[in-house]
């Protein structure tokens, strides 16, 4: 077994007191109630859990049959992922079997009811629920549904891209070793893990995904770009602009890009660079300095280089 345990730089507890083992599950994971065998009185238990950006990566192998029933899961979801062993998971009243060949799928808000046999070695992904509706709202509308995952899952077709990003994010964690990843590689398998889940498995929104998107008619274009006018200054976001459209970011972009050949945050740096050439042209006082900042660029070297790129000299030079 100990060919198949990853993250063995991340070490959690190895412990064989079932009330040391409980508390280390419960700082990770949800508040639960672990029940053992009768006269079950110590175990071979080992944690492991390493840190994405907002996901973490967990390990778990307790070394004897293990009942979990937990209160619903709160702020994040879970892939449950056998690496040897298997679980069985209760859904609507029944009890399915989950093995090597399978994952588990646990939604926000949502119960768990697990039993692990005893030479489970159990790999899960917990991945941040703000994190799945951000994405989710890139894609499609999101309404009052919450979002739901189907509790199975295959390893083969789709299934298997949610489990293999799951497994590949947790081997470049574990190939990094105790520094963990950097950052910037982190966000890359967090995104990876999001963008897995949501197109790879069905949840509640699959239908709205598969469906062809609408794009919004050119009144709701018009009112985005008079938005855009009127607070070009303002930290708007892609989900701003979706929210004042009352439209997806999806639907939204491709309409943009339909109408302008641009995505609607390209089209506001565009304004905002505009905005600030009219200003250094016209104004004898102004100065990049107050410049940049006034038309929505705090980051001088940023503004300096988006300047250069779209008018082909810099911004002190149009100043002069």
């Amino acid at each position: 077994m100990e060919s198949i345990r990853p993250l063995r730089a991340f070490p959690v507890v190895a412990a064989s007191d079932p009330d040391d083992v409980y508390r280390a599950a419960a700082k990770l994971m949800s508040r639960h109630r672990m029940h053992l065998p009768q006269r079950t009185t110590t175990m071979r238990a080992r944690i492991q859990a390493a840190q994405l950006e907002t996901s973490a990566l967990l390990w778990f192998e307790y070394c004897t049959p293990t009942e979990i029933f937990s209160d619903p899961l709160e702020g994040y979801s879970t892939v449950h992922v056998p690496m040897a062993g298997h679980l069985e998971v209760e859904h609507d009243g029944d009890w399915h079997p989950v093995s090597t060949g399978t994952g588990a799928v646990f939604s926000e808000g949502s119960p768990v009811r697990m039993r692990w046999s005893g030479d489970l070695r159990l790999l899960v992904a917990r991945i941040d629920q703000t994190a799945l509706l951000e994405r989710l709202g890139r894609l499609t509308r999101v309404d009052s549904r919450p979002l739901v995952f189907s509790p199975f899952l295959d390893r083969q077709g789709a299934g298997g891209a949610v489990t293999g990003a799951v497994i590949a994010a947790s081997r470049a964690v574990e190939s990094a070793g105790g520094s963990g990843l950097d950052p910037r590689i982190a966000r890359h398998f967090d995104d990876a893990l999001v963008s897995a889940l949501l197109l790879g498995h069905g949840h509640t929104y699959t239908d709205d995904l598969l469906a062809p998107v609408a794009l919004p008619s050119p009144r709701v274009i018009r009112t985005v770009v008079d938005h855009l006018e009127a607070h070009y200054a303002s930290d708007l976001t892609a989900a701003d602009l979706a929210r004042v459209a009352g439209v997806s970011q999806r639907s939204l972009h491709d309409a943009f890009h339909r109408r302008f050949g641009m995505s609607p945050l390209r089209y506001l740096r565009d304004l905002r660079l505009d905005r600030a050439r009219a200003a250094l042209q016209s104004d004898p006082t102004a100065t990049v300095a107050s410049v940049a900042p006034a038309v929505g660029f705090p980051h001088l070297s940023r503004f300096a280089a988006a300047y250069r790129a779209r008018f082909g000299e810099p911004p002190h030079r149009t100043s002069r």
